[in-house]
């Protein structure tokens, strides 16, 4: 279900596709009890979704997965651009860390869309390159096919939040909708809240100190 929700599009319901999700299930059902013996085929075995009734919805539809080759030459491009700043050594290393990684996991054959954090959270003073960083790191991750599309979409509190009740979840919702398979980078997100606890919650997540 996590992985429907990632891949989602503008289509996407949550009810929508629960109600899919449990008529398919009954179909499994009557497949699976009209396969059984005369003998068998009791109340019970028509009225209850078994496991195996659910496990073959999670199959995928294609045996052959569509894989993302990593775009060498965007890569090393950025890699160049990331190692011309001067100075956030302990960035750079971990920057280089995730794509040994996404090596790794590509020459493994695994998927890479749920390999690594979907939150960074990057920390430091003004003027230290978190936003020039975080441009190279969605860049990165689109280049080794970690994000499907590629694109940054970057905002702000004032792109996120509206000056009147009702238009901030539309603002916001819209402003996703665009990163989709890409990345959302929020400027000073933490002017986004006013509880120290959610701040906290916010920093428990991947981060890269400046």
């Amino acid at each position: 279900m996590i992985n429907l929700y990632r891949k989602r599009d503008k289509s996407f319901g949550n009810a929508r596709l629960s109600i899919q999700f449990f008529e398919d299930s009954k179909i499994n059902l009557s497949r699976r009890y009209l396969s059984l013996e005369e003998s068998k085929r009791t109340k019970e075995q028509i009225t209850t979704i078994y496991p195996e009734d659910v496990r073959g919805l999670l199959i995928e539809e294609s045996t052959e997965e569509v894989k993302i080759p990593i775009n060498e030459e965007a890569l090393e491009e950025s890699l160049k651009e990331l190692n011309s700043l001067v100075g956030i050594e302990s960035v750079k290393r971990e920057i280089k860390d995730t794509v040994k990684l996404a090596r790794y996991y590509h020459e493994q054959n695994e998927d890479l869309s749920d390999k690594f954090s979907s939150h960074i959270v990057f920390l430091g003073n003004p003027g230290t390159g978190k936003t020039t960083v975080a441009r190279i790191v969605s860049s990165i991750y689109s280049a080794l096919g970690i994000l499907k599309k590629g694109q940054m979409i970057e905002t702000e509190r004032q792109g996120l939040v509206a000056s009147y009740v009702g238009q901030t979840a539309e603002k916001t919702k819209s402003m996703i909708d665009k990163a989709l398979g890409g990345t959302l980078f929020i400027d000073e997100a933490y002017s986004l809240v006013k509880n120290k606890a959610m701040v906290e919650m916010i920093l428990d997540k991947k981060q890269l100190t400046f």
